[in-house]
């Protein structure tokens, strides 16, 4: 079938030639770690409820491509075509669903020109670089961007009404019932959808953290993100010194909990959720940060 066939990596190649390390980069603009970071900027220093939401839409649409991975079992490409380093199963492609998950997301609710061309910009070159790069065929990027628009658009149609009818119960237990969730699907998805080459511990650690993260911080901390305009440099410190903090927690615990268990990823993700929503919220308001 022409969808899944290593033509198109052959054609990307033979006409861009001198675009692999280019590619190599662009392809990370698509990786967890750039949505950590975009979250956390947002939560710290622009708008708490945006980003709240963005991380819960960008958590859904990793977990619904782990699942239908596992379920799907569609193998990749032939290693001998990989230029870089992947795992678990081909489809859909998680980055060219995930970058049109989060970039779709921020241009739907942003409503600027420049952030449409620039998200739309870099769903479609993601996208390719899968492709270029050897891990993933035309049909896995295709179905991939179709998930990711749905997703998009599902969430700006019932947003508000999925708002108005969890207001009526107490976002504490909400959290903790979320938390819950997390918990569960490790222990089930583990059990009925096994993945040889990867494990469900990051997405369920993530949920667990950031739910029990954001309960946290809504009842000790409740942080206000506008200040007067004369102290901007205090959101810029914020911001600066929590990225530094997350980022060397997330890279800094690797060696110590790996990725290849499912209980240590679990919590590795934890922990770097707990920190971003609430222990560093926590500190910098107690240093009127």
């Amino acid at each position: 079938m022409v969808l899944f066939d290593t033509i198109w990596t052959e054609v990307l190649r033979d006409l861009f030639p001198w675009a692999k390390d280019i590619l190599k980069l662009i392809t990370e603009l698509g990786s967890n770690t750039i949505y950590l970071a975009v979250i956390l900027v947002i939560f710290w220093g622009i708008n708490k409820r945006f980003a709240k939401t963005t991380a819960f839409v960008v958590v859904g649409s990793t977990i619904l491509n782990y699942w239908l991975k596992a379920i799907l079992k569609h193998p990749r490409p032939n290693p001998s075509l990989w230029l870089t380093s992947t795992s678990n199963y081909s489809f859909p492609s998680g980055h060219a669903q995930s970058s049109t998950t989060f970039y779709g997301w921020l241009s739907i609710k942003i409503k600027k020109w420049w952030m449409f061309i620039g998200g739309t910009s870099l769903i479609i070159l993601i996208g390719i670089s899968r492709i270029y790069l050897g891990v993933h065929w035309l049909g896995d990027v295709l179905l991939g961007w179709g998930i990711g628009i749905a997703i998009v658009m599902l969430v700006w149609r019932f947003e508000h009404p999925i708002r108005n009818y969890l207001s009526h119960y107490n976002t504490y237990y909400l959290y903790m019932g979320l938390a819950l969730l997390g918990g569960v699907a490790i222990i089930l998805t583990e059990l009925i959808l096994p993945v040889p080459t990867d494990n469900f511990g990051g997405s369920g650690g993530i949920v667990i953290g950031l739910a029990l993260g954001l309960a946290l911080e809504k009842k000790f901390v409740d942080f206000k993100v506008k200040i007067p305009e004369k102290k901007t440099w205090k959101i810029m410190l914020r911001i600066l010194i929590g990225l530094i903090l997350v980022l060397v927690l997330y890279y800094g615990l690797s060696p110590f909990l790996p990725s290849e268990e499912v209980l240590p990823t679990a919590l590795r993700y934890f922990l770097v959720a707990l920190v971003g929503a609430f222990i560093w919220p926590l500190i910098f308001s107690k240093i009127d940060l």
